[in-house]
């Protein structure tokens, strides 16, 4: 992966899709959202220039680059089991975590929940009395920012020190009437104030995500969640198709696909296609489950993001095309406006009390 052109799947991945092979050149079919598919060189598939950063500044390329080296030999492997076969190999779990956490699908699934939430704060606080009611709030919850800000007041105006005792108690009340009197300000200062984390977002998400990346390609305790499952590679009588969230987690509860798992999710299954014919497949039971095939497809084509790949251009997968991204969202809007309700409660609790 060496190079500019960072490839957010491994090719070693993308290889058990592949439509044809000509020397060195290995195809496949891609079924992007809302177009046709068409048959590209793995080379430029799922590709982006410089997603682990650059050379000499915030990167973890070599990381990765080396880390694929290392693990590209276990699906050569594995690829040539046959049957349904318990798999006791330590670096399947390391694999699984990797898939998950280093794709453009988490980084700019992240990017889009934290954007709502943005998004959703600003509008609430562009509301000057919604504004006004937050700064009393904290006033009475967090009276030290007040005392705070009136000791550095007095510091800097050492000739008001003889009238402490006069305006110290009149100052909360003239700070809202001079909060009040600047109201247009104000607004403005929250319109761009929102404005500009929204506008910083793709740069401190993509910044994030490489550091969290190099901390650790397979970290802990995520790693540990998938050491828990036992695991298993089994051939299909379908043929199974790839997303670009790689692995998909079947989990307990109303949602029962997901693309990333949070701690308070109970994982089921681990789901990771490694060719047209081949699943691997971490488990909470002590057997391999029983799968359909066609209910893997649609959920690894509505919890992807962008895309999906397979070895082939035929109707049935077509057909999976109009539900990309039906279910991709790491945080849904709802979650996300829940949150926001629980914040905008805590400031009217605070007033009450």
């Amino acid at each position: 992966m060496a190079g500019d052109r960072h490839h957010i799947l491994p090719r070693f991945l993308l290889k058990g899709f592949a439509s044809r092979v000509e020397g060195e050149k290995i195809y496949t079919w891609v079924y992007p959202r809302n177009r046709t598919p068409i048959e590209a060189n793995i080379r430029k598939v799922s590709v982006e220039k410089h997603f682990y950063g650059k050379e000499g500044e915030l990167c973890v390329d070599d990381d990765i680059t080396k880390f694929e080296s290392e693990y590209a030999p276990l699906l050569v492997e594995l690829r040539e089991c046959t049957g349904q076969i318990e798999i006791f190999d330590p670096r399947v779990p390391n694999l699984i975590t990797h898939l998950v956490t280093r794709t453009k699908h988490f980084r700019d699934s992240y990017r889009e929940s934290v954007g709502f939430l943005v998004e959703k704060m600003g509008e609430y606080f562009s509301d000057f009395d919604n504004l006004k009611e937050a700064l009393l709030s904290t006033m009475l919850n967090k009276p030290e920012m007040m005392i705070d800000a009136i000791e550095e007041g007095f510091r800097d105006h050492p000739e008001l020190k003889p009238f402490e005792n006069i305006i110290r108690p009149l100052l909360p009340t003239m700070f809202l009437s001079l909060f009040d009197a600047q109201k247009t300000d104000n607004q403005l200062f929250v319109k761009y104030f929102f404005e500009n984390i929204n506008n910083k977002l793709p740069k401190l998400m993509k910044d994030g995500h490489i550091k969290s990346l190099l901390k650790g390609l397979t970290p802990e305790p995520r790693v540990e969640d998938y050491r828990k499952l036992k695991w298993f590679l089994s051939n299909t009588d379908g043929s199974l198709i790839l997303g670009d969230i790689a692995c998909l987690s079947e989990v307990s509860g109303l949602t029962s696909y997901k693309s990333f798992t949070f701690i308070d999710d109970e994982i089921i299954n681990v789901y990771l296609p490694i060719s047209d014919r081949k699943i691997l497949i971490g488990t909470s039971f002590d057997t391999i489950p029983q799968i359909k095939i066609d209910n893997i497809n649609e959920a690894i084509a509505k919890c992807s993001r962008e895309f999906f790949i397979y070895s082939k251009n035929c109707e049935n997968k077509t057909s999976l095309i109009p539900v990309i991204g039906k279910e991709s969202e790491i945080i849904s809007k709802q979650e996300i406006k829940n949150i926001v309700n629980e914040i905008i409660l805590e400031y009217k609790i605070g007033l009450l009390n």
